[in-house]
């Protein structure tokens, strides 16, 4: 059942389901916040950092995820700022390196926000951005395949297999459908691989 509170987004009163992330419920409002991790069917998880706001707490205004975080009465929203400029060109610089990337949409959005020129060199990984949308998904159907492996650097993600599998995740491709970048190869032989997330 919905349920509406009133908060302040840059000056303006808007009337927002409290039910919903801020990301979703500024986004109802028309107010982009840039995010690439976030997915409707999924619960936010920050992993991206893109979608980050400030909110006033006492007299301090902190920065929170806008997927994370739940509207309340009279909850004073800041979307951009000096500080949140920087703190998403500096996000958006880090996701950079981990391509290249095959969605065109996602290097306009990474390349505005960094301010910079994207070049061939720049890149070191298959544009995965662990974001984790592909987990997420694999969980919530119940396949329970794919998981991060390895730690900082080296993190990836990764098939874990039982005995019983046959060496492949199945033929659901709903990790394809759902990664924000394009990183994971419609091609069964392709996805998951060692050469695909060095």
């Amino acid at each position: 059942m919905k349920k509406y509170v009133d908060i302040v987004v840059d000056g303006q009163t808007l009337t927002v389901d409290q039910n919903m992330s801020l990301l979703n419920a500024l986004r109802e409002q028309k107010i982009m916040i840039p995010s690439l991790c976030f997915h409707q069917a999924l619960e936010g998880g920050g992993s991206c950092g893109l979608c980050v706001i400030e909110v006033k707490t006492e007299l301090t205004w902190h920065s929170v995820h806008a997927c994370m975080t739940k509207p309340i009465e009279h909850l004073q929203v800041r979307t951009f700022s000096a500080k949140l400029e920087k703190q998403r060109s500096w996000v958006a610089k880090l996701l950079l390196e981990r391509g290249p990337f095959q969605n065109q949409e996602v290097i306009a959005l990474l390349t505005a926000l960094a301010d910079a020129v994207v070049t061939a060199g720049n890149y070191n990984t298959n544009g995965c951005i662990l974001c984790g949308r592909c987990i997420k998904i694999c969980q919530k159907i119940g396949r329970n395949k794919l998981a991060f492996l390895g730690r900082g650097n080296k993190l990836k993600v990764g098939m874990i297999l039982s005995d019983k599998d046959s060496g492949s995740c199945g033929e659901c491709k709903a990790c394809v459908n759902i990664c924000p970048t394009n990183a994971i190869k419609s091609e069964e032989s392709l996805r998951f691989t060692a050469s695909l997330y060095k």
